[in-house]
């Protein structure tokens, strides 16, 4: 009985034995076929990566072209305000000389008097 007994136990461990490879080989196609999609996925956001690189890039080209006119805008700006800070300049002492001369044309009829 003893023979039986430790021949059953091999068999039945030998059984589990083979079970557990045949699950172990199983998984390992499922592991196979999850690398499969995994490098697709891969590939798909790869690229997804290189559109939304290149509209990027668009981007930053815009965002250079508005800041060359933005620098050229102030340029043009301070040229505006240097002519109109001349012609300001100018008139302010026509205004001057003006009042200048009014007043010594009333003193000098304050002494006539």
């Amino acid at each position: 009985m003893e023979f039986t007994s430790l021949l059953g136990l091999l068999v039945g461990c030998g059984a589990l034995a083979g079970i557990a490879y045949w699950w172990s080989s199983s998984r390992g196609s499922d592991s196979k076929d999850s690398g499969i999609l995994h490098g697709l996925k891969q590939a798909l956001g790869k690229k997804e990566v290189e559109i939304i690189e290149e509209k990027q890039k668009v981007v930053a080209v815009n965002i250079e072209d508005k800041e060359k006119l933005g620098r050229e805008s102030v340029k043009k700006i301070k040229e505006i305000q240097k002519k109109a800070t001349k012609e300001i300049n100018s008139i302010l002492v026509e205004d001057n000389l003006a009042r200048i001369g009014d007043e010594i044309d009333d003193d000098w009829e304050e002494l006539l008097q």
